[in-house]
């Protein structure tokens, strides 16, 4: 008779629906999030069965079905979140069907009939930092993180950083906060100098540049990146400043809350420095080129305040691109050992730590490699099954 121990029984299917809101914004970091979590989920975790669910009147755009199927109710947008928050109806699986996960968006907690709901927080800024924030934008925030801890089976934070913000700010219990960081792209690697070359023709990017990436969200710090370039731009009189990022009155003004970013006082500060040369307000840019517009750059700066995690500081170290950063919030926890990390309040001490990482070659190849690595940790399948690990986890 065999004595070897029998086969483990394969682990039950989950149908799991997500609200795949964010997708409709890819741009965005919460967007890009959403976008490839739910892929790296489609990719890797073939033991779920998900239903994805996203509200678009009249109808979808082909952009909102790139991830394959979608559950649309075609409900008006206002006429259907106001049901939520007054009535408490409709639940959002009489639009899915039964599930045994619902994973909702950053912004929007719908009741539910059954099964267990798993709420994601990518920063808590609106709570910590209101003055940031447009008023209505605060109150949305404030209301739905406590929808969180009074609904959630389980939340999501993107960092440490961010979970501890959460135990500290709204009261969960810690064993309710699970981590699951985010990844970066497999396109997010140095193209060939062509595709450099090409992407900085079409930004109007001819000499040699630092590069920020991001929105003008007030926590962004661009007043600051402002300050610090024009004590680079004495140094290094070739040297301009690439802007990266939609513009509140332009590319960003579908999005909730851009009204109350920083504006036009941004461009009135390039003039008053005596920058308008040197600053490159390129605006939002095809993704396609992001990669490229990275590793041309000289280095990635990006002074923010506050930030639940920061994409944008992964994509340029996977690009092999020198960050100096800020050291606040999540920053140090996402670039580790492979970035300058400097308070984001001393311009002229950041301004330095750029110029000394430009004028040491062996430093900026250093920097170069230690940005490799680390990036090379961050990977959406691996977000995806330890997100999936969560589902697992509180279904029993």
């Amino acid at each position: 008779m065999s004595l070897a121990p029998a086969a483990a029984a394969p682990a039950a299917r989950l149908r799991v629906g997500i609200d795949v809101s964010g997708a409709v914004a890819p741009d965005t970091g919460i967007g890009r999030h959403t976008v490839e979590l739910v892929r790296a989920l489609q990719r890797t975790c073939a033991d779920l069965d998900l239903v994805l669910f996203l509200n678009r009147f009249p109808r979808l755009r082909p952009s909102d079905r790139s991830l394959g199927p979608v559950v649309n109710p075609r409900w008006p947008a206002r006429v259907l979140l106001g049901a939520w928050r007054r009535l408490e109806w409709p639940p959002v699986d009489a639009f899915t069907g039964p599930v045994d996960v619902f994973h909702t968006s950053d912004w929007t907690h719908p009741p539910q009939r059954a099964g267990k709901t798993v709420v994601p927080v990518h920063d808590l800024g609106a709570l910590v930092h209101p003055e940031w924030y447009a008023p209505e934008v605060a109150a949305i925030h404030a209301e739905k993180n406590r929808l969180a801890a009074e609904r959630a089976t389980a939340i999501v934070a993107v960092s440490a950083f961010t979970r501890s913000e959460i135990l500290r700010v709204v009261g969960v219990a810690p064993e309710r906060v699970h981590v699951v960081p985010a990844g970066v792209g497999a396109d997010f690697a140095a193209p060939p100098e062509a595709a450099v070359a090409a992407a900085r023709r079409r930004a109007g990017l001819t000499g040699p540049y630092l590069l920020y990436v991001g929105t003008r969200e007030r926590r962004k710090n661009l007043g600051g990146l402002l300050d610090v370039f024009a004590v680079i731009a004495r140094a290094r009189p070739a040297l301009d400043l690439a802007v990266v990022g939609m513009r509140p009155w332009a590319e960003a003004r579908g999005i909730h809350g851009s009204e109350h970013w920083s504006g036009p006082e941004i461009e009135e500060k390039v003039a008053r420095l005596g920058l308008s040369e040197r600053v490159r307000f390129v605006g939002q840019v095809p993704r396609a080129d992001l990669p490229a517009l990275y590793a041309g750059a000289a280095a990635f700066v990006f002074p923010s305040y506050y930030e639940g995690f920061g994409l944008p500081l992964l994509e340029a170290m996977a690009c092999g691109t020198p960050v100096v950063t800020s050291n606040r919030a999540a920053m140090p926890e996402v670039v580790g050992d492979a970035a300058v990390q400097v308070d984001p309040d001393r311009h002229r001490e950041f301004a330095e730590a750029v110029l000394a990482v430009l004028a040491d070659r062996h430093r900026h190849e250093d920097l170069r490699a230690r940005g490799l690595r680390r990036a090379a940790h961050f990977t959406w399948d691996a977000s995806a099954r330890a997100q999936r690990d969560v589902y697992r986890a509180i279904c029993g």
